[in-house]
């Protein structure tokens, strides 16, 4: 029995992962599952050594550009770009975030703010319900860590 990868499409899969396309997209191209692919590697020390070369291929083609930059600055913000969005995790800026307790002493603050500028006790008293309301009616994040990226 022929294997579903030969030679040609094995090195088709390596060609386009080499060049920051997805597994997806090389399982697309010859004709393949992702599955397939996986499998395959599992089965074929070989192809998996080379499916994890070229995983890392991009990511040192692009580093390698940023460091050149100095001497070719045409291409650089085009790797800049890849590696951002790419490899997310590693070069995306992160937005500035609050902590629980940051949130937590900065209504704090506003309700103290608050009991300061109005006089009136059942005027503070609503707006500080309508505060803790408010606070507490925020949709629960999906991730269960004390630091929201």
């Amino acid at each position: 029995m022929q294997p579903t990868l030969d030679e040609a499409k094995r090195k088709a899969i390596c060609a386009i992962l080499s060049v920051g396309g997805t597994r997806r997209m090389a399982a697309r191209f010859v004709g393949c599952a992702e599955r397939t692919i996986r499998n395959t590697a599992a089965r074929d020390p070989a192809f998996r050594r080379a499916l994890k070369q070229t995983d890392v291929s991009p990511e040192i083609t692009f580093l390698k550009t940023l460091f050149n930059a100095a001497s070719d600055a045409k291409h650089w913000q085009a790797a800049k770009w890849a590696l951002q969005h790419i490899y997310p995790e590693r070069y995306a800026r992160r937005p500035q975030t609050f902590t629980i307790d940051q949130t937590k002493e900065l209504l704090s603050q506003m309700i103290q703010s608050i009991d300061k500028a109005i006089p009136d006790e059942k005027t503070r008293a609503a707006i500080r319900r309508k505060i803790r309301i408010l606070a507490g009616a925020a949709p629960p994040s999906k991730r269960k860590r004390r630091h929201v990226r």
